[in-house]
């Protein structure tokens, strides 16, 4: 069975390059997340008087 090595070469070579590329927009996603994230106000909960007066 003849395997062909440049076939083989050219398949790893564009796995590769999906990889960097895959790896490249998970972090520009997970720094925009971040940013957005800490860019919103998160309001805390409000408890009710009678709530506190029991605690």
């Amino acid at each position: 069975m003849s395997l062909n090595y440049s076939l083989i070469l050219l398949v790893l070579l564009v796995l590769i390059v999906l990889l960097i590329v895959f790896l490249r927009r998970n972090a520009k996603d997970k720094k925009s997340l971040g940013e957005q994230l800490n860019a919103s106000e998160l309001q805390p909960d409000k408890h009710d008087d009678d709530e506190t007066a029991k605690g």
